[in-house]
């Protein structure tokens, strides 16, 4: 009886910060509603320089190597067309 009560409680506490949480964003979607968003540029993007009809270099990040670590010579023997 008293583990129906516990959980009749975090259900009904669960389901009532839910409504709260709905009305706050339905309030905050009002308030802002007339309000223009402001778009700031983007941090840290260069604009391309050069002639217009040149493209840009492309940029190679330590992101781009990380495959170059990974040991992949195990899978040197591993048929994909015989499947079993």
């Amino acid at each position: 009886m008293i583990a129906k009560n516990i959980t009749g409680i975090i259900i009904i506490s669960l389901n009532l910060a839910g409504i709260c949480f709905m009305v706050l964003m339905l309030l905050m979607a009002l308030i802002n509603r007339g309000k223009p968003k402001k778009v700031s540029p983007a941090k840290g993007r260069k604009k391309p320089t050069g002639k217009p009809g040149q493209k840009p270099k492309a940029s190679l990040s330590k992101a781009d190597y990380l495959l170059d670590d990974i040991d992949l010579s195990e899978f040197d023997d591993l048929d994909l067309d015989e499947m079993e």
